[in-house]
């Protein structure tokens, strides 16, 4: 993997969780990078499809001042989108045309190709979100705003060429755990009285419906109670050093083999959901983004 992209710059943005990555989108359509309706390719261990109901804001947002413009979407995809649901409102607002799922060979998925979808919104509000209405002139006025696209899940080596894309990366593609829940727990402060009565507490039968431990202690003169999810089966994929290596070498190589053009390049750690390893993201992101950066005109 010699020499670097002809094409003009290409902005690389970090963050931590996925759902910030639309705003990051936005920001190269205002700044330029992203001209039309352009493919992604979505390099995660998951799908990020799920389909939200409906926005406490508007998905629109027309102002000629860009500043309140990229203020609006950084809000919005902090407060209205979710890290498995960020993908397909892209889909609507005309940043993505068709999306292309990749997953790891790790994952055993098979290639599948999906038919053509639809996404709109109730009267184009942008608030009320709908999925797989057959487009024709009768729902034209209810709908004004359906957009249609592709989606197709492969791995990097089934990837179409000559592409323009988004390049989006999720670090749990290269070292993944599933099984998030069994990390995840909150600490609540309780009485004196409440933790004295904790034998009790646990003895309730409707308990074991509700999916959850309670762990009672003391700290110095205060007293609490740390609640999780009943643990599930371990579900991880934890590599050593040499096999990620190997595997960036390989995603790097299929894009610049395939001579993808990045437009923008978006890089989610899923460092505080937990979905990669937080032993893992930090040697994942310095040796990808340096891999990145030997092929490609990035700049930071």
């Amino acid at each position: 993997m010699s020499g670097k992209s002809k094409r003009a710059d290409i902005p690389l943005y970090l963050c931590d969780e996925h759902n910030e990555a639309f705003y990051y989108w936005y920001k190269a359509r205002v700044d330029g990078y992203i001209k039309k309706p352009t493919d992604i390719f979505h390099i995660d261990a998951h799908s990020d499809m799920c389909c939200a109901d409906k926005f406490k804001k508007s998905l629109y947002f027309n102002s000629s001042d860009e500043r309140k413009v990229l203020n609006y979407y950084k809000e919005f995809s902090q407060n209205d989108l979710k890290i498995c649901n960020f993908i397909l409102p892209g889909v609507l607002v005309g940043l993505i045309k068709n999306i292309y799922l990749i997953h790891p060979l790790w994952r055993e998925y098979k290639y599948q190709r999906k038919t053509r979808q639809t996404i709109s919104t109730v009267f184009g509000e942008g608030i009320h979100l709908r999925y797989g209405i057959v487009p024709d002139e009768s729902v034209q006025l209810a709908f004004p705003d359906m957009k249609s696209y592709n989606s197709c899940i492969c791995n990097i080596a089934e990837t179409p060429t000559r592409r323009e894309v988004i390049l989006d990366i999720d670090l749990d593609y290269f070292a993944c755990r599933d099984s998030i829940s069994n990390i995840h727990h909150f600490d609540l402060k309780i009485t004196k009285e409440q933790y004295q009565q904790k034998k009790a507490f646990g003895q309730d039968k409707r308990l074991k419906f509700a999916g959850l431990q309670f762990k009672f202690f003391k700290k110095k003169e205060n007293f609490f109670v740390r609640v999780s999810k009943t643990p599930v089966k371990e579900m991880v994929h934890l590599p050593d050093k040499q096999q990620i290596n190997t595997e960036i070498d390989r995603v790097v190589k299929q894009l610049v083999q395939k001579k993808i053009s990045p437009q923008i390049i978006t890089i989610c750690r899923s460092c505080f959901s937990g979905y990669c390893p937080k032993e893992y993201y930090g040697y994942i992101e310095s040796n990808l983004t340096g891999k990145l950066k030997d092929v490609f005109p990035i700049i930071n």
